[in-house]
């Protein structure tokens, strides 16, 4: 599909980056591809039960890469991170712009922290939760999945009752 290029730190340091890979002394290209092409050539037609994306603010190129997956309903759990930090320094636009992007392939998206999970697509999305979090979780579950059901009877009420 592509190559970039990744920096790292010196063995047994655990930093890498895609971002500011010129500062990094050790820097290795990389073979990347997309998840629709890692799905269909590992999965094939059957489901993933979770994909937990975690790429330092590309996600939203991560999603885009997850698109046919998502329209055919093939993951039945999504989960990414969203600092508040990364919109600013890597320029990025709203975090409703991913969740859109999930939610019209029919997946109902929440935001989790520790105290409490709201539902965010659609109708339940309001500016005010976009600078809400430090860091938070974002998922999304597949609409017709039982983990939703469950969702939608355990936590909803209470979604409702703290979004504004």
């Amino acid at each position: 599909m592509g190559s970039m290029t990744i920096g790292f730190g010196k063995p047994g340091d655990a930093s890498a980056s895609v971002n500011d890979a010129h500062n990094y002394v050790n820097k290795e290209q990389v073979e990347v591809t997309t998840l629709d092409n890692e799905i269909l050539t590992f999965a094939k037609n059957d489901r993933v039960a979770v994909i937990k994306i975690d790429v330092e603010g590309h996600e939203a190129r991560v999603l885009k890469g997850l698109a046919s997956a998502l329209q055919d309903q093939q993951v039945e759990c999504l989960i990414w991170e969203r600092h508040k930090a990364w919109r600013k320094q890597l320029k990025l636009p709203s975090l409703k712009n991913e969740i859109d992007l999930v939610s019209r392939s029919g997946y109902f998206v929440y935001y989790a922290s520790k105290d409490e999970v709201l539902r965010v697509d659609g109708d339940y999305w309001h500016e005010r939760l976009e600078p809400r979090y430090v860091k938070l979780d974002v998922f999304a579950v597949r609409g017709n999945s039982t983990l939703n059901q469950y969702f939608d009877r355990k936590l909803l009420p209470s979604c409702r009752q703290n979004l504004y």
